[in-house]
């Protein structure tokens, strides 16, 4: 249970923040085959890690199957750890969530105070 309940926490981390290093990591023209070969990557990843696991598993036992898995989990965190962006330059800031139908955005109720 302690391992499922790391395993989710450290995936809830990891979820959200390699799609956003694409932009940073990848050329504007290759993105959309990059991401196209992440997705691919990623599914192959599981349905193949999965069945590996099986089969290590049944031929050298879970305990040595549990420490193999950490030692990836370590080389992949590792890995994360040495990639190397640039900050963005700040761009402009977005009107608030609730100034999205406000009449300076195209909608037909006049503007609200506080929306450009």
């Amino acid at each position: 249970m302690a391992l499922a309940a790391v395993n989710g926490a450290s995936g809830s981390c990891y979820q959200p923040a390699a799609p956003a290093l694409l932009p940073q990591t990848v050329p504007a023209e290759s993105r959309r085959a990059a991401l196209a070969l992440s997705r691919i990557a990623g599914s192959g990843a599981v349905v193949t890690g999965a069945s590996l696991g099986g089969v290590l598993v049944a031929a050298v036992g879970p305990g040595w199957g549990l420490a193999i898995d950490a030692l990836s989990i370590a080389l992949a965190a590792t890995s994360f750890a040495l990639v190397r962006v640039h900050a963005a330059p700040p761009g402009p800031s977005p009107a608030p969530a609730w100034c999205m139908d406000c009449g300076s955005n195209g909608g037909s109720s006049p503007p609200a105070a506080g929306c450009g």
